[in-house]
């Protein structure tokens, strides 16, 4: 192992890892020389939990060794600027300047300008942001209680993802997410895109419409009739 790759909240669990699972990470990290990269677009977005929330990059003892990622896509949703940006240390900085020169060069200078004013004007809109995601949550976890006989899942602690388990008969998550998207027209993304770990899971984005929830899991009750 040479890096761990931290993202909290999670991707596609929506958990957060608290401050004593952090230290204890920091701490590994610190003593086997390892790369800690914590990819972080979704601080914003922490509902009743904004007290767990804690970032290793405020560590001192492990700034050598940790790169912080940022993206533009999530709290500012400007998704569409391929904007972000990353805070590293100076002996990682001339190798890193190699691979970025070779794929993008740099940003474009419209999403640059955009940036800046997005880091520098009201920050108003993520407590808006959060509100709004905070009711469609709700609403995902409510659909979701009323389809046991389909879903187990827990209530995702931020971001905008959860990530239930496939409790009825099939396959695997590929051939579930097809049917769910062939039967009902309901797009998912199935677990094993992360890893053996998600497999007979299913992600479920809502950072969508409510009506766009609704209508979801109205096709998902139309397929899977409770019994």
């Amino acid at each position: 192992t040479k890096a761990v790759v931290l993202v909290s909240p999670s991707n596609p669990t929506g958990a957060i890892f608290n401050r004593a699972e952090l230290i204890r990470l920091a701490e590994v990290i610190e003593k086997h020389n390892l790369l800690l990269l914590v990819d972080d677009p979704y601080s914003a977005f922490t509902y009743e939990n904004r007290e767990r929330y804690f970032c290793l990059a405020s560590l001192p003892e492990i700034a050598d060794q940790l790169v912080y990622l940022f993206t533009f896509s999530k709290c500012y949703a400007m998704s569409g600027w391929r904007l972000g940006y990353m805070v590293l240390p100076e002996w990682l900085n001339r190798q890193l300047i190699k691979v970025h020169d070779a794929t993008m060069i740099c940003a474009p200078r419209i999403s640059q300008v955009a940036g800046v004013a997005a880091l520098s004007g009201s920050q108003d809109h993520l407590a808006e942001f959060e509100q709004v995601l905070s009711v469609r949550r709700q609403l995902i976890c409510e659909r979701l209680d009323c389809m046991a006989h389909l879903f187990s899942y827990s209530k995702p602690d931020g971001a905008y993802y959860v990530f239930p388990r496939i409790v009825a008969d099939h396959k695997d998550s590929w051939e579930f997410s097809l049917r769910l998207l062939q039967q009902a027209r309901v797009t998912v993304t199935p677990g094993s895109a992360f890893g053996p770990a998600g497999e007979h899971h299913l992600r479920m984005a809502y950072c969508v419409e409510e009506d766009t929830i609704n209508l979801a899991f109205d096709r998902l009750e139309a397929l899977f009739p409770g019994s």
